[in-house]
């Protein structure tokens, strides 16, 4: 894939910064034990998987909290029983390392999404911002949980699907999430959205990766552990921890009918998943070249109308909301990060950390919940303006839709925002190369 000598040095600085990032990650998941899901509950769950199986894990009926992790993570567990024996008291860096792999490349993958369709400052600061997050410090190396990789996993697929035309190994990357953690499920429409739009021939060899990574995980505790599988995993209405967060919680302040709430809460989140999904599949569908931006939109919006609320879920729209627009995302990265490090230190009982046990949040640590929640609403509506205007003058299915895009040879339509007779660009597609797509300024 040819880049200018510009965009290497930008990509040297990305991966520089992910580096420090990584060895900062690496060094806190080494000298503490974590939140309790790293010390308490992955531990619990990794020994009745090493004494049932990933499969026969989910028959267990599990003292205090059911075994709820879709099939993958079974088997990431498994891997973790043959460590355990030589991780001594690490294990919890072991619980923690796959995370912070992820984050050390989710910014490459946004670097290589936004050099193409956002000025190239946006593109290299958004890779460093997505590095070096406060909120995948605080996630991926300290509290330990599969929100950090799920996410990587989604954006690498419509990566892989849309700029690099791997639709086999993208479909095999975004079932792969799924079978991790299910809230990414938000946006499995979105990205098959995409793949629809770049013909049949894309979909149906990313159908089959999807297909074939879901069938060999997904089948076996469908068949053996039915209603367990379906009434812990797939029915699964959330944790425990209080609903301190948007809507629920100002629903409370204003004293509204617990039955309401209850109504929003179930079936309502099922609700909010599939109008979440629709937004932004439909944004992919009119726009593939758009698909990580939906997947921002997607997950930011769903966690901002969320009736749950656990720190971790702060990540999902961490890194993909970059492609929606740089000053909003850079905000809620910072003000979200600011947020969970004084909310884990007030848990930890100050600093240095060591290991944290979640708790329900104070009035003023709601109240500074609720600031973050007010910036991702800056988001999803900055964000849902701009992909509004981006998708308002094109036609799918037309051949002169835009030009570049993986699988539409012969396209003749200039990119968003150039001239129709602007000379062609210095950097031109190729068969891995979109052109890049002009944006609206910011």
């Amino acid at each position: 894939m040819t880049m200018t000598a510009r965009e290497r040095r930008g990509l040297y600085a990305v991966l520089v910064v992910a580096a420090i990032a990584f060895l900062a990650k690496a060094w806190l998941a080494w000298r503490t034990l974590g939140q309790d899901d790293t010390y308490i509950w992955w531990p619990k769950f990794m020994k009745a998987v090493q004494a049932n199986g990933a499969v026969g894990v989910y028959g267990l009926d599990m003292v205090g909290q059911p075994y709820n992790h879709p099939p993958l993570t079974g088997w990431w567990l498994s891997a973790l029983g043959v460590i355990s024996p030589l991780a001594g008291s690490h294990l919890g860096f072991f619980i923690r390392i796959g995370s912070i792999v992820a984050d050390f490349f989710c910014g490459w993958v946004i670097f290589a999404v936004l050099r193409r369709r956002r000025p190239l400052w946006q593109a290299v600061a958004a890779g460093m911002l997505v590095a070096a997050s406060p909120v995948l410090y605080v996630i991926s190396a300290y509290h330990g949980n599969h929100d950090s990789d799920i996410m990587f996993l989604a954006i690498l697929s419509a990566f892989l699907l849309v700029d690099r035309k791997m639709p086999i190994a993208a479909g095999v990357a975004l079932a792969a999430a799924v079978s991790l953690k299910l809230p990414v499920a938000t946006v499995v429409p979105v990205v098959f959205a995409a793949a629809l739009a770049l013909g049949w021939p894309m979909l149906r060899r990313f159908t089959l990766g999807f297909g074939v990574v879901m069938a060999v995980l997904w089948l076996p505790p469908l068949v053996t552990q039915g209603k367990p599988f379906v009434h812990n995993v797939l029915l699964y209405s959330g944790n425990s921890f209080p609903r301190q967060w948007g809507p629920v919680e100002f629903a409370r302040f204003l004293h509204f009918p617990g039955r309401l709430i209850d109504l929003y809460v179930s079936p309502g989140r099922l609700l909010l998943l599939a109008a979440c999904a629709l937004v932004g599949a439909y944004v992919a569908w009119r726009r593939p070249d758009l698909a990580v931006a939906a997947i921002g939109l997607s997950m930011a919006a769903f966690l901002l109308f969320s009736p749950g609320y656990a720190p971790q879920y702060m990540v999902w729209p961490v890194a993909a909301i970059f492609a929606l627009g740089f000053w909003p995302a850079t905000a809620y990265n910072l003000v979200a990060g600011a947020f969970l490090i004084a909310l884990y230190t007030a848990w930890s009982g100050g600093l240095p950390w060591d290991h944290t046990y979640t708790v329900a949040l104070t009035k003023p640590q709601a109240l500074e919940a609720g600031a973050v929640w007010l910036v991702l609403a800056w988001v999803v509506v900055q964000g849902g303006r701009t992909l509004y205007r981006e998708t308002g003058g094109i036609q799918v299915g037309r051949r002169d839709t835009w030009r570049g895009l993986p699988g539409r040879p012969g396209d003749a339509r200039p990119a968003v925002g150039s001239a129709p007779d602007e000379p062609e660009p210095a950097h031109t597609a190729t068969d891995n190369d979109p052109v890049k797509a002009a944006a609206p300024a910011q």
